[in-house]
């Protein structure tokens, strides 16, 4: 398996809309959908 996404470090704080959180939560899914796949196969 490919190691999970890193979380961002460039956050304001500021909940901007495109939050570099919200691309993160959407790796990490993706992320995590593949490595149930892998471990299923």
């Amino acid at each position: 398996m490919r190691p999970p996404p890193p979380e961002p470090d460039s956050c304001c704080g500021r909940g901007c809309n495109g939050c570099v959180w919200e691309g993160f939560y959407e790796a990490l899914h993706h992320w995590r959908v593949d490595s149930l796949d892998l471990l299923k196969a």
